[in-house]
């Protein structure tokens, strides 16, 4: 995961946390089959899918 602390110069909080966000695609005994970037269309996530069907 990737995270950058950010100032909130105008806030009370102070700061927030900015993260990456991911998809995974785990097998059943957890292993992990695909990770896919959160996007915001759902095409690269469809996409990800049809692969790992064709995998199992």
């Amino acid at each position: 995961m990737i995270f950058r602390k950010t100032e909130l110069e105008d806030s009370q909080l102070g700061y927030t946390l900015d993260h990456s966000s991911y998809f995974y695609f785990l097998s059943p005994d957890g292993t992990l089959i695909e990770k896919v970037p959160h996007t915001m269309t759902p095409a690269p996530i469809i996409e990800a899918i049809k692969r790992v069907n064709k995998q199992g």
